[in-house]
Order: structure tokens, then sequence, then C-alpha cells
């Protein structure tokens, strides 16, 4: 673990290491750009008065409608899944807590797919339904309302059970599969594949004006979760402690799962559902930056950009003629972490 003198200092690294990440995403694809380029085309007039140059308009156009924006949702995406993990793995007080185990993702996934199944069959109101706009508020609506569904059906007397939280979402998750499933059955041809391959998570399936469109949101609600740190470090000393201290947890708790769902709900609304994130990232950046949520959510936000920026890349990379879906690179990377903390919590048991 990083001493703890020097977890501001590790919380700025990781901020330079994902600006960096991010510029040199840039530099990839098929057609090279000279990184001085970039920067112009980044600064736009002010990379002229730096004496810079005036790129080539067909190679802005290429950073601008193509590159940026799947480099922008990759970071907003990813850093906003380990966020939200976070958050839920210290409201839950449990490290295997993710944002898919209270159904908040297939809530997205149920609504996402609505709106495209209905895009195909509703032809006079195709325009309304087809566009991503639609898509991205109907996902959110999915996700927060199977988040409040599960807050409400696991409250007793007033309070919240974190056990029958979690097991209701596991109940929610699997309804949401079988709405899933219905609407595959449903739909014609090229609505299946279309579904099909936005469930596997992709970053370039997103049009250019819908990411930028989402970009404040996204920052709006990563800002308002970063407010929590306090009120989470509270929440890890438990619920009797925290009304000692002043703080009552139900409205916290509250709060906090609404906005991991509308956060969660928009990742999944852009670049379909990408698993373990949420997971694997939190947990091994609480391995070094302990348990205190001033330094563990910032950090996991960054390390969760990090990874997904690098994850793009690969999926763009490694087959010269085909993108591999994201989902199916973080399943292979998250699952069999996801199995070795089981086997790990398991041997500490019996000893």
């Amino acid at each position: 673990m990083i001493p703890k003198q020097y977890r501001r200092s590790f919380v700025a690294i990781l901020l330079l290491a994902t600006l960096a990440c991010s510029f040199a995403a840039l530099n990839f694809g098929s057609i090279d750009i000279p990184p001085g380029e970039i920067l112009s085309i980044c600064l736009g007039s002010l990379g002229s008065l730096l004496g810079l140059g005036d790129p080539a308009p067909e190679k802005a156009s290429i950073i601008f409608q193509l590159r940026l924006p799947r480099v922008l949702l990759a970071l907003l995406a990813g850093g906003g899944l380990a966020l939200a993990g976070a958050t839920l793995q210290g409201l839950f007080r449990n490290p295997l807590a993710d944002p898919a185990l209270i159904g908040v993702s297939s809530g997205g996934a149920v609504g996402a797919s609505l709106v495209l199944l209905l895009g195909s069959t509703l032809t006079f109101t195709s325009a309304i339904w087809s566009s991503p706009y639609t898509l991205m508020l109907v996902a959110m609506l999915g996700s927060v309302a199977s988040t409040q569904l599960v807050y409400s059906l696991s409250k007793t007397g007033g309070r919240i059970h974190v056990p029958t939280m979690l097991l209701c979402g596991i109940a929610v998750n699997a309804f949401g599969g079988a709405l899933v499933g219905v609407m595959l059955y449903c739909a014609d041809l090229d609505t299946l594949r279309e579904i099909t391959f936005w469930g596997m998570g992709s970053f370039s399936r997103a049009p250019h004006l819908a990411v930028f469109a989402a970009s404040p949101l996204f920052l709006l609600l990563i800002l308002l979760l970063l407010r929590q740190c306090h009120p989470l470090n509270v929440l890890l000393l438990g619920n009797a402690e925290a009304l000692h201290l002043g703080f009552d947890p139900h409205p916290i708790q509250r709060r906090l799962i609404l906005l991991c769902g509308a956060l969660v709900g928009l990742s999944v609304a852009l670049c379909g559902s990408i698993a373990f994130v949420g997971l694997v990232v939190p947990h091994l950046v609480r391995l070094l930056v302990g348990p205190n949520h001033r330094y563990l959510l910032p950090a996991s936000f960054f390390a969760g950009a990090i990874l997904m920026i690098i994850v793009d890349l690969l999926a763009h990379n490694l087959l010269s003629n085909a993108n591999i879906p994201i989902g199916i690179l973080t399943a292979f990377i998250g699952a069999p972490f996801f199995l070795y903390l089981l086997l790990n919590a398991r041997r500490k048991e019996i000893v």
C-alpha cells in the first residue's frame, strides 16, 4: 500500500497518465497524423499562435469526428464505471460489489434494447426512436428505474437491508436479461444484429455528436459522486455510528444509488454493457491507496479511464480488419480476476 503522504501524488500521477494515454490514443489509426498536428488541431487557433502550423482540414475531421469522440467516450465511460463501482463497494461495505450487481446495467440494457427495437418497427416515429438522444435518455431512465426498484424492495421498516438489496439485484438482472431475450426474439435480422453487437460493448458505435452532448452530463454526475467522499467514509463505520455522528444514512444511500444508476445508465446507452470494470479497477486501487474515499474515488476514476483507453486501443488494433467488442476483452481480463478474488476470500476464511 502506498504511504499516506504519497497518495495525493499518486492521484496526480494517474491524472497525468490519463492525459498522456488520451493524447497517445489520438495518434493511433489507419491514417498517420504526427503528434504536432494533433496538438495543433486540439488547440485550434491557439496552436497557430504558438507556431504549430495550420493542419489539413481532412485531418481535423478525422480527429474531431472519429478519434476524439472515441477517446473521450472511453475516458468518461471507463472512469464513470470504475467510480460507480468504488462508490457501491463503499456503500455496501463489500469489495465484490459491482454496478451490475444491483440491476443498474440490466435496466439500461432493457431501455436501450427497447429503443433499438422500436426504432426498427415503428416506422411512423422512426426519426424519434432512432435518435441517439432518445437511446441515451431511455437507457438512463431504465437504469435509474431498476435501481430505484431494488432500493424500494430492499427497504424494511424504512431502513435498507443490504443483503436483501443484493438478492433483489440478482433477481432484477435475471428479469432484465429475460426482457432483452424477448426483444431479441421479436427483432428482425438487422435489429437482432444491432442489439447483439451493442450488448457486447463498443466505443465506435456512438455518434460523435451524442458523445459531445453527453459529456457535460457525464462530468456533472462524476463531480457529484466525487463530492460524496466524506459521507462514504462515515458510512464505512456503519449506520448506527453514522447517526451518532450526525449523518442520516438513508438519504445518503438513496442519493448514491441514484447517482450511480444515472452514471452507469448513461455509459450503457452510449457504449453498451461493459462488464467487470466497476469490480476490478476499484479493488486494485483500494489495495494501493486504502479505503479512504478521498483518494479512492478519484484514483478509481483515472485508473478506469486509463484501462478503457488501453483496452479500446487493443480492440481496434489487435485485428487489422475488425474491431473486437470491448465487453469481450474486459470479460477476458475481469473474469479470471473475479475468480481469484473469490478463491482468495475463501482461502482466508479457511485459514
